[in-house]
């Protein structure tokens, strides 16, 4: 299983960021930052095309969106595998 989080928040540090700056920012709350950051919930699920999109947009910087796409082919490719494996 892969998550997002980590990659997030390394994103807001080099923005110099505080969570709360970052949430503002991007229209969401603290407490769901240090969730998707915390990665205690599924940030691949949780965290949207559309406020991935805002959040690079924002900041003109598409590194978040570069490891989303990286994560979601290796998603997808797990989820082939899981079925293949049923099917076996």
């Amino acid at each position: 299983m892969v998550f997002l989080g980590g990659h997030l928040r390394d994103f807001r540090q080099k923005h110099f960021m505080t969570a709360q700056e970052f949430a503002d920012a991007v229209g969401i709350t603290k407490g769901y930052l240090d969730k998707l950051e915390s990665e205690s919930i599924k940030t691949r699920k949780a965290m949207g095309a559309e406020l991935l999109v805002s959040i690079c947009h924002i900041y003109n910087d598409f590194t978040l969106y570069t490891i989303w796409k990286r994560l979601s082919d290796i998603y997808m490719e797990e989820l082939k595998n899981d079925a293949i494996k049923k099917i076996s």
